[in-house]
């Protein structure tokens, strides 16, 4: 895991990207730091008077080796009406078109790509992949990016439940 102060900007700056892909941000403000969940971290912030919560986490490991992957993050993110809804989030543009794979175990899931972002398609879905990821030890996506490179993740899931359960209590 990067260092708190580097993820909770990383954060900070990914969901802000993501909130203002398709919101009108009038205010925001610094996040507030949860907790520390083994993997993940934790974080609050408010966004037009309402309150944002989202755990992150960095990749254990980025493939190919030899590329630049710019800041790699997994995200579950309580947006006011919306709660646990995943997102993948690189620093790179994907492949215009592409499918991003998230794969817990035996069970994959297809996400849709928008510039540097990828989130699932049916709530049911979220649902499915939030269970899989409590009850799982390793998080595999793999996408492709504009310039057509494979790319690959793993992400350590120890702790996620705790982060989860932490954004809950928090943003209800």
């Amino acid at each position: 895991m990067k260092s708190k102060p580097l993820s909770h900007a990383i954060g900070l700056s990914l969901l802000l990207g993501t909130l203002a892909a398709g919101q009108v941000i009038a205010q925001t403000a610094d996040p507030k730091t949860l907790g520390v969940f083994k993997a993940w971290n934790t974080f609050t912030v408010p966004v037009e008077g309402q309150t944002t919560c989202y755990a992150l986490t960095d990749p254990e490991d980025s493939l190919p080796k030899n590329v630049n992957h710019g800041d790699v993050v997994f995200m579950v993110t309580n947006w006011p009406g919306e709660k646990n809804v995943p997102s993948f989030i690189t620093g790179y543009k994907f492949k215009d078109g592409s499918t991003v794979t998230a794969e817990i175990g035996s069970t994959k899931w297809d996400l849709f790509t928008t510039n540097n972002s990828a989130w699932l398609r049916e709530q049911g879905d979220e649902v499915a992949l939030i269970k899989a990821m409590k009850s799982g030890n390793t998080l595999r996506v793999k996408g492709t990016s504009d310039r057509g490179t494979a790319t690959e993740y793993r992400f350590s899931l120890s702790g996620v439940t705790a982060a989860i359960n932490s954004i809950n209590k928090s943003c209800s």
